[in-house]
């Protein structure tokens, strides 16, 4: 199995030697705020790059992503490992669909309101952890999972002016689609290491984007190309980056950290895309960080025997 360590490639000398002796948590922490950076970074080349349909921008910044993977592919052929072939595909053709509507989703709503619906991926694999892993649901934990619920429709405010449609239901609809691949990397991580799944992930993914992108082809402009490039960079950074913080420390003080991408929407959005955050955004955004938080705390006293 790839070690973890071997998704990122190493630092330049004079800040790996600092970074080095930082705590556990402190360097997760340095980890974390990277990911949220680059998440940001992607979701702003997404809406940026509007003009070109989901299809396409999943195409090309997977095409970025692959040209980019495949000298150490070349090298090192057996990193992809060959087994769960099937539960692989099904898993890229779930997040392919998962990116497809959440491309949309940052495309036709503020960047805070996208940023706040994608957290709804933690609520839904309580539901999904019950029927597909056997997992139980306490009291406490289903609590936290109707106020999370109760939070999102808060941030959709129905009985508002705006209208209320299909982009919404696309952020939604991602989160469960991204929380379903989730779930299914506790079923592959016996066969697979962080750096595979990662290759996989891209390569099917890359393959899977071709047909849609067939349908709506549009050939970019030499500048877009190279924001392809960076969203797609941007892509694998944030992934790498979470998934590198939630391994160097302690996963259940580190998780809140991921919330630093909805402040970082907010400011974007304010700044760049004249967005102003609603009431019901902030209300509603914050009902459901506090539900994934208690969730996150809850199975951590289950795992440590304390109910």
């Amino acid at each position: 199995m790839t070690r973890p360590d071997a998704v990122m490639p190493p630092m330049v000398p004079f800040l790996s030697a600092g970074f080095a002796r930082l705590t556990p948590n402190l360097r997760g922490a340095v980890w974390m705020i990277a990911s949220a950076v680059c998440f940001t970074v992607m979701t702003v080349l997404v809406k940026r790059l509007a003009g070109y349909s989901p299809p396409l921008q999943l195409f090309f910044s997977q095409l970025a992503v692959v040209i980019g993977l495949t000298p150490t592919l070349i090298r090192k052929p057996g990193v992809l490992g060959s087994g769960q072939l099937m539960l692989l595909f099904g898993r890229a053709m779930t997040a392919v669909a998962g990116v497809l509507l959440s491309y949309y989703s940052f495309q036709e709503l503020p960047l805070a309101d996208a940023n706040a619906l994608s957290f709804t991926r933690a609520l839904w694999m309580a539901p999904l952890g019950v029927v597909l892993l056997g997992e139980r649901v306490g009291p406490g934990r289903a609590a936290a999972l109707i106020a999370g619920f109760i939070g999102v429709l808060v941030v959709v405010n129905p009985s508002a002016q705006t209208e209320v449609g299909w982009p919404h239901a696309a952020a939604i609809g991602s989160a469960l689609l991204f929380a379903l691949t989730v779930v299914s990397i506790k079923l592959l991580a016996k066969q697979h290491g962080t750096f595979s799944l990662l290759c996989w992930s891209s390569i099917l993914g890359f393959l899977l984007s071709i047909p849609p992108a067939i349908l709506v082809w549009t050939w970019p402009t030499p500048g877009d190309a190279a924001l392809f490039v960076v969203m797609g960079a941007a892509s694998v950074g944030a992934q790498a980056c979470y998934i590198k913080g939630m391994t160097c420390g302690n996963s259940v003080a580190l998780a809140p950290l991921d919330y630093l991408r909805l402040i970082f929407a907010v400011i974007i959005g304010v700044c760049f895309f004249n967005e102003v955050p609603t009431l019901s955004m902030v209300a509603g955004g914050a009902l459901i960080i506090v539900s994934t938080v208690s969730i996150t705390l809850w199975e951590a006293r289950t795992r440590s025997g304390h109910p």
